[in-house]
């Protein structure tokens, strides 16, 4: 939770910052992953079923996870795309989406 807790922080989410801003955050979480949010959300929904040693449960909020992972980054850099341009697309190819050097 720290980590999508330490992303909303580096965005301004938390803060009347975030009405208007205009610039690509690339600093903190961002410098390695493009959605640390949403990487930290999914670590806590996959830890729930390990903490009560469910591994059904924690087989289907995988996969479930993932797809709703794959549909909402999509949407989500699509808009990107559309704000920022060729500096989100440079963005894009530099870091990686949920896992360093993986995804």
């Amino acid at each position: 939770m720290w980590l999508a807790l330490g992303a909303h922080i580096q965005i301004g989410y938390l803060s009347s910052r975030t009405a208007g801003r205009s610039d690509l955050v690339r600093r903190g979480f961002y410098r390695y992953i493009r959605h640390p949010v949403h990487a930290g959300t999914f670590l806590v929904t996959l830890g729930w079923p390990l903490e009560y040693g469910a591994p059904v449960t924690l087989l289907v909020t995988f996969i479930i996870g993932v797809i709703s992972l794959r549909r909402r980054i999509k949407s989500e850099e699509a808009i990107l795309l559309a704000r920022f341009g060729e500096q989100y697309e440079t963005y894009q190819r530099e870091t990686d989406a949920l896992i360093p050097t993986l995804w």
